[in-house]
């Protein structure tokens, strides 16, 4: 993390966001963009660790509601991702994770 963290700062990044959909009993597409404090959006080859980690963490901090019953089809939104720097946190600086999404029903 202290890798990812350190690789965010080099590279200005404010926020990242994942866009996805789920149902079905499955996550389906998940695309991730990086942000940085004017909200351009920062790629590149270099950038590609830190979206490989998230790709992973999210599913520790995050839960997705993949499981269909008939009735209720899936989910989609977005993930907000950034970085808390709270100087009082004994643990160091974490990401903070904000799921905004709607579900789909039949």
């Amino acid at each position: 993390m202290d890798e990812i963290i350190k690789l965010w700062k080099e590279k200005g990044i404010a926020r990242a966001v994942c866009e996805f959909s789920c149902g079905g009993d499955s996550m389906n597409e998940t695309v991730y963009r990086l942000y940085d404090k004017n909200d351009n959006e920062v790629e590149g080859e270099d950038v590609q660790e830190i979206k490989d980690f998230f790709e992973n963490e999210i599913y520790n901090e995050v839960e997705f509601y993949v499981n269909s019953d008939g009735h209720y089809l899936g989910e989609f939104g977005t993930v907000d991702i950034t970085l808390n720097e709270d100087e009082e946190n004994e643990d160091g600086p974490y990401f903070e994770y904000s799921k905004n999404s709607r579900s789909e029903w039949s």
